[in-house]
């Protein structure tokens, strides 16, 4: 893992880890991409660029902390429900348009990065 970090490839984590290791990846991360999180919070708190999406939620007032942020929510694509009529079996997140989440990527992380899959580095 440690190879491809310094390798300034894209990193695509899927493993458990622990909140120390987290904070270690994202604060060596050019770009942090996720969902109203913990980590992306994290990032805003190192200061790693964020990416974040949001869906129903109040994507104002639970935003990361930083200036450094280009944040999707799912109410700019289509209606959402008030709070209390929320259905916790939609998926809100699936009307952000994959191509605005690329072209936000490509804006944050003007360099380009190689995907590796880091199953095959374990």
């Amino acid at each position: 893992m440690h190879a491809a970090v310094k390798q300034n490839r894209l990193l695509v984590w899927r493993v458990k880890t622990r909140f120390p290791e987290l904070g270690a990846l994202i604060d060596h991360a050019d770009l942090f991409i996720g969902v109203d999180s913990a980590p992306g919070h994290i990032a805003a708190a190192v200061k790693t660029p964020v990416i974040c999406l949001f869906g129903a939620t109040d994507h104002v007032f639970w935003r990361p902390w930083t200036d450094d942020i280009i944040q999707f929510w799912a109410g700019n694509y289509q209606p959402m429900p008030e709070r209390h009529e929320l259905d916790r079996n939609k998926k809100y997140l699936s009307v952000i348009p994959a191509e605005d989440v690329i072209a936000a990527t490509e804006k944050m992380l003007p360099h380009e990065a190689r995907a590796i899959d880091l199953d095959s580095l374990l």
